[in-house]
This record gives structure tokens, sequence and C-alpha cells, in this order.
């Protein structure tokens, strides 16, 4: 690796180096060589050893979980080794005759590495530890072999022409030029990234902590596919009688993958749109959710036990959120990890297989002072070993326990035993995790506590695999005091109904929550959206139109299983109207744009349309302007007490309004800045976090749809 081909020269040869210039170099000599390879080996430092690894830092910090400062010892010492590199191959075997030949193939190598990392990588799945079919890069591995025998034949043919010189003076300045660019991105980066991304954790403290009269019991196994959980619970291995009580939600949709997207979603109930900014949707998801709150206040001691950064979250909602002070504990590992991701990104598409690693080997070396949780199956099974028993303690209590489940890359056999990699089947691990859940399990039992608890196992995604996007998790749940053989449910149910489904369990009234997950039926006509931050690596089965190099969100059919019914999310295109400002949206008559906005949208018998729990509307403005908007709407009925309503315009949350009783037949509106707009495109989407089925309502009505709000009309107008 080029890493360490540096810094074993690097590290080995100071001391020649040190000791040509004591004996044997004339200093007036050095000055016009080392001016001379200046412009291309600050291109090289700067592409290599400074900018690259830092905006892989910046723009991934909250999987280091470390602060930008931790990583810049590891910039210094590849700066200074790179820089004694060079300066020792000028002093050994440099004039000044020949040293443009030695700049020329620095510039060269410098260039090759910024092309390659900026234009000619493909879009990489996460890097979870999944195996990777590189064949199937094999356009982008031509067209980058292409691109550096390109480089290399060009270079060799501009120094033996005339115009050597005027081109080595075009590097010269070209040279400066990108590492100028490459510098103020960075300052940009760094101005523009989170500071406070991995300073805290979620403590152990309280970690076999139960409480005494109710409990709700989460266990997150990392990608569990509902398929896996299928062919486990029909094998031999499973205890025939362990999930008496339980039903096995087996359509479910997780609503984000990898895990940075999934588990929010379980957690809040929010679901991420790809038009909205990140840190932003991180902080309002947590603002949002009330769950915690109403759990705090019927006395439930609240804790989560994972280790994903989950911005937003605050010791106001977790009862064991900490401050953490994380550093890195082996530099040497650190530095050797962090190049090899580099090496992934700027080395030929034909080597880059040789460099592959996991999110897991870029933080191994990142600890804490703190006594924090870190997910592991392992870890887990010893801490609870460990512990020999639940501790009664609370009232009542909420844990959330995330284990790395079933996750590649598989290393644990099904005794819960360190494998070699690759060497165990998913069921084999999976069944390993499954022995500690059920040791839990039984800990619960013999302190008295199983019967009244509300238990759940699930996926905070499904599997990620070719064609697929990791939505289908499974999702399992005991209620209290249910016991019955193992049921099966296909309703089409989404993580966002976990949050009801929870809310129901502990309190009388939970229809604010909207549908729990036994609210939805077949009938309940639900659209499920997933979002993914990675492609997929082979979508043969997919839309042929969608941009890997951007989010994504599916529409996931009824059967989440069949993904060759996935459809493109297009807020662009679904719902778009040519609008003309200050003309009106009337539902309830004959209208040319009413007639245009129809996805999601039930029309009623006596006028009007009634919406989901989601509405979105694409504004193609005519001759609108930079001007600040009124959105004027009106309502004819809503169902339950009162429905929020979340106004986002282009991914930018505008306002957040309460739709009631009194309210209705008036004309309510909302203003919608100009600053919002993007090329006459105002993208409207509306949220509904209440949205009800009728049937939750009233038990006798059989109307199981997922319901807000009956809009009479809409207008937008200049303010």
């Amino acid at each position: 690796m080029l890493y360490v081909l540096f810094g074993n020269i690097g590290l080995v040869l100071i001391g020649i180096l040190f000791y040509r210039f004591i004996r044997k170099m004339n200093f007036a000599q050095l000055r016009p060589i080392i001016i001379q390879l200046l412009p291309a080996t600050l291109f090289l430092v700067i592409t290599y050893a400074i900018y690259t690894p830092s905006s892989l830092f910046l723009q991934n910090m909250s999987d280091f979980s470390i602060t930008y400062l931790h990583v810049i010892p590891s910039l210094l010492f590849l700066v200074f080794i790179i820089f004694m590199d060079v300066l020792f191959v000028a002093l050994c075997v440099m004039s000044e005759k020949n040293v443009v030949f030695f700049s020329g193939f620095l510039f060269a190598l410098a260039l090759g590495l910024y092309v390659q990392g900026n234009f000619l990588n493909p879009q990489f799945p996460t890097l979870d530890g999944a195996p990777i079919d590189w064949s199937i890069y094999y356009k982008r591995d031509f067209i980058s072999k292409l691109f550096w025998v390109l480089l290399l034949v060009m270079l060799a043919v501009c120094f033996w022409s005339r115009w050597k010189t005027k081109l080595q003076q075009a590097m010269k300045y070209l040279a400066c030029f990108l590492s100028a660019v490459q510098a103020v991105s960075l300052v940009a980066l760094i101005f523009m990234s989170e500071p406070d991304i991995g300073s805290y954790g979620f403590s152990k403290e309280g970690e076999f902590s139960v409480g005494a009269k109710e409990n709700i019991v989460i266990f997150v196994v990392d990608s569990l596919q509902s398929s896996a959980m299928k062919e486990y619970l029909a094998s031999d291995v499973y205890p025939s009688d362990r999930f008496d009580g339980f039903t096995f939600f087996d359509n479910a949709v997780s609503g984000g993958s990898p895990t940075a997207r999934g588990l929010p979603v379980f957690l809040t109930g929010n679901e991420y749109d790809p038009l909205q900014i990140e840190s932003e949707a991180a902080a309002e998801r947590w603002e949002e959710v009330t769950l915690y709150d109403d759990l705090h206040q019927n006395d439930y001691d609240v804790r989560f036990y994972s280790d994903l950064s989950l911005p937003g979250v605050s010791d106001k909602i977790i009862d064991n959120f900490v401050p953490s002070n994380k550093y890195v504990g082996d530099y040497a590992d650190f530095t050797g990890q962090l190049y090899k991701l580099v090496n992934l990104y700027l080395m030929p598409q034909c080597l880059k297989q040789y460099f592959w690693l996991t999110t897991d080997d870029l933080t191994k070396s990142v600890i804490a002072d703190d006594d924090l949780y870190k997910i592991g199956n392992i870890q887990f099974q010893s801490d609870l070993e460990e512990a020999g028993a639940l501790q009664i303690k609370y009232e009542k209590a909420f844990r959330m326990y995330h284990l790395s489940g079933v996750h590649y890359p598989y290393t644990t056999d099904e005794n819960l035993q360190i494998v070699e990699e690759g060497s165990v089947t998913e069921q084999q691990v999976l069944q390993g995790v499954m022995k500690e859940v059920y040791k839990y399990m039984d800990y619960m039992e013999t302190a008295g506590i199983y019967d009244a608890s509300t238990i759940i196992i699930t996926g905070d995604h499904g599997r990620f695999e070719e064609n697929s996007p990791g939505a289908n998790a499974a999702f399992l749940i005991k209620r209290p005091y249910e016991d019955f053989a193992l049921q099966y449910n296909s309703a089409p149910v989404h993580f966002r109904n976990v949050i009801p489904t929870l809310a129901e369990v502990a309190m009388e009234d939970y229809s604010a929550y909207g549908p729990s997950v036994f609210d939805i039926t077949a009938a309940s006509d639900v659209e499920r959206l997933h979002t993914i931050d990675t492609p997929i690596r082979d979508k043969n089965s997919l839309d042929d139109e969608w941009d890997k190099t951007v989010e994504c969100r599916f529409i996931v059919p009824p059967d989440a299983e069949d993904i060759s019914q996935y459809k493109i999310w297009d807020p662009y295109n679904i719902n778009r109207i040519d609008y003309r400002l200050g003309e009106k949206i009337d539902y309830t008559a004959d209208n040319i744009y009413a007639d245009q906005i129809t996805y999601r949208m039930y029309k009623n018998a006596g006028g009007g349309v009634t919406a989901s729990n989601e509405l979105s509307i694409c504004f193609n403005l005519q001759d609108a302007g930079a001007d600040d908007l009124v959105f004027h709407y009106t309502y004819s009925e809503i169902y339950n007490e009162k429905q929020t309503m979340r106004i986002y315009a282009n991914g930018r949350k505008v306002d957040e309004v309460v739709c009631s009783q009194e309210g209705k037949h008036k004309d309510n509106t909302v203003n919608i800045p100009g600053d919002k707009i993007e090329d006459d495109i105002l993208i409207l989407r509306f949220v509904f976090p209440n949205a009800v089925t009728p049937n939750q309502l009233d038990r006798s009505n059989t109307d199981t749809r997922v319901l807000s709000v009956t809009f009479e009309s809409m207008c937008l107008m200049n303010e």
C-alpha cells in the first residue's frame, strides 16, 4: 500500500538524509531543486495526504465518532513522510538538469489521483463488510486503465518534445491552482461540519435493570431480513415454543437503510426525505417526537443501548445519555486504516479491491473514557452472563438493545464463538444471536416480569444484497399477557407504525400517534417509502432512470419482497402542475389543477379530497420570480380531534400547523420564503404524523385506510 511504502522508506532513510545534508550536500545546490519540485510535491501532498482523508472524514464524521482535531496527527505524519521521501530521492539521484523529469512524475501521479478520486470512481455501497462483485465495475475499470495509460504516455511525449519548458510551466501553474482549489474546499468543509458529533454516548449503566410492573424491551438485530427470520423459524434448531405470544410481521418496511437511516425511523417515526438537509432533519426528528416525554410522564425509565450516533438526542429524552470524550487509542492502526480508505478512493479501479475495508476497521482504534455501550454479539453475551440476572430497579422500564446481529462480515458462529470471517453462514450467526435473546427472556421469566412485558425483536433494516435496498426487515412483537402459538401477519406495515405501537402499550389513548402495526390491514392502502444513502450494486429489476449518484427514495409495493415492483419516488413529477400564482385549486368542482393532483388523494362523494399520512405537490411556477409566497388552504374535515401538518418547501421545513375542528372551512395560510424556491420549482410536501384509521377511532368502522385532512381548496399567492 502506498502509505506503507511512504512510511517505510521515510522512516528508514531519515538518518541517511540527515547524513547527506551534513557531509555531501551544498545548500546552494539544493535550493533550486526544492523550488522546482515544490509545486508538484505540494499538489501530491494536498491531494493524497490532506484533502482526501479530510473530506472523507468530515463527510462521514458520525461514523468515526471523533472530531477533526483527532485526525490531524495522522495527516501531519503522512505530510512529513511524503516530503522526506521526495527530498531523499532528490538528494540521492536528482540533479538540477534532470529534476524536471522527477517533477513531471510527481505531477502526473498527483493529477492521476485527483482525476480518479473526483471523476472516475463508481458509487460504492456502504462499507458494511458485504462481499462485492468487482466485475460489475468493468466499464469503470476500462476507463480508469485507459486514463492512467494515456496519462503516462502523454507525460513521456511531453518531456521529449520541444515544448518541454512551456509544459513544465503549465504543470507548475496547474498544480498550484488545483492545490488551491482543494485547500479552499477543505476550509469550507471544516466550517460546514458538525463540531459536536461523537461528543456523547449511551452509558452501560442500568443495562440489565428493569421495571417491576411494566417493561418494553426491544432487540434490534442489525440487518435482520424477514426471509432470514422465516428460514430460522422453519429450521430444526428453532425451539418450537420460544415465540409463543409473538406476532411476526413478515411484510414490514424499515423506511431507511443502512442503520443510520433505518434506526431513526424506528425510534422516532419520522422518515427522511432526500430533499432535506441531513443535519436539519436529524435535529427536527428528535424535537418532533413526543413518545419519550409521554413515557417519562408515565414513570418509565428510558435507556438506549447502541453506539450509533443519533444527532439531536439528549439527556432529556434518554436516561443513559452521557457526554463522552472519545479519542484515538492506536494512531498507527488508525492512520493505516484511514489511508487504506484514501487508497480505495484514489487508486486506479483495478487496484481498489485490495483496499476494501469496513466501517468497523476504521473505528476499532477509537475508544472512549467512559463505560459506553458498544454493539457486539459477543460483548452483549458476556455482559449478560456477568450480570447473571435482571435487577428490578424501576416501576417501568424501556430498553432498546442494538446488537451487531447478522451484519456483514459474519465473524461469530451458532455458539457465539469468534470464527474466521466468511467461514459461517447467516443462519449460523442468527442462531447464536437468538441464544442470547433467549437467555435474556429466561432472565425475564426468572424475575417474574416476562408475561407483563412487551418484547420486540426486529432488524434495523433488511439484508443488503444484489437488487435489494435492504427494506424488508423482520419485526416480531409480543404484547403483555398474550399467549398463543407464533402468528404470522403480512399486513403492509412500516417503521413509522412502531411509535404508535409502543404508545398503544403505554397509554390508553394512542390515536394521536397514528395507527399501530395491529391497525394496518391489506385494505389500508398505505404508501411505504424507503430511503437509502448508497446505490444498489445491481439494479437490473429497478428503475433505469435512477441517478445512482444521489440518495434515493423507493415506493415499496404491497409485497415488500417483490423487488421487481419497487418504484423510484420522484417528487419532481408526482402531482406536478404548471401553475400560475393566484389561481385556485378547487377540489369541490371540476378544476384543471385538481384533476392533475391525484396521487395519494382520496376523492369524497360530497366534495373535497382526503390526504393520507403524506402528500407531495410539485408546482412548476410560471414567472414567479424569487418573491415570498403565501399558501392558502381550506379543509372541510379532519380525522380525530386535531391533525398536525408539517410543511416542507423543496426539502426545508417552513411551518408546522395544527388543523382543528374550529379551523374547518376557514382560509388558513402558510408563508413560503422565496429563497426556498429553486428554478421556479416549488415542491410542497405535507406530512401528517397524526394520520389515523377510522377503525382506530371507532372499532365498528371497517375503514382501515390511513387518513388525515380533507381539503376543499388550495392557492399560492404573492405575499
